[in-house]
């Protein structure tokens, strides 16, 4: 019984609130059907699993891509002597070049600077006064990366590629 009362009760509270509304819409002519309250349930419950499971999925689906068998496993060395590396592996990041100078013979001495640079002009590697007449040997330490030098005297430039270990300059500025 006393549940039966608590709920007239309720429905007496939620019929005064919205008692105005229904009064307005009676005055229009709109009747309004109560009578089917169990399909108006049933309808509210698929809504409510319908989203349920929509969100499941969607929290579910959301994994982190993890790639970590991809990744090989790096082992921490203490000293260099216990590092690994492949076969083909190139410790050295410079390489040791010489690059021969052939003089040429002048009426007058003339000197000018002798400049060894990257291609871009940014890296010097050898700077130093030289005579035109003079033949000279150089030895360069420059990057490993790199596949050619710029040779400057005064107005003449020439990029020389690195093949080997030995490079050759001459004043001559056709070639």
């Amino acid at each position: 019984m006393l549940i039966t009362d608590y709920q007239n009760r309720i429905f007496y509270i939620e019929y005064q609130t919205i008692k105005p509304k229904l009064d307005f819409l009676f005055q229009h002519g709109i009747e309004l059907d109560f009578s089917n309250k169990t399909k108006i349930k049933h309808t509210m419950n698929k809504k409510f699993l319908f989203l349920l499971l929509a969100s499941t999925l969607i929290m579910v689906s959301c994994k982190k891509n993890l790639q970590e068998s991809a990744t090989p496993s790096i082992a921490k060395a203490s000293k260099v002597s216990e590092l690994k590396a492949s076969e083909t592996f190139k410790w050295k990041t410079s390489k040791s070049l010489v690059l021969n100078v052939a003089g040429i013979n002048t009426l007058t001495p003339i000197n000018r600077t002798l400049i060894v640079s990257s291609l871009d002009g940014k890296s010097i590697y050898y700077s130093s006064l030289q005579l035109m007449s003079a033949t000279t040997i150089i030895n360069l330490v420059v990057p490993a990366t790199n596949t050619e030098v710029l040779v400057t005297y005064g107005k003449i430039k020439k990029v020389i590629p690195i093949s080997g270990n030995i490079l050759q300059f001459d004043y001559n500025a056709n070639n």
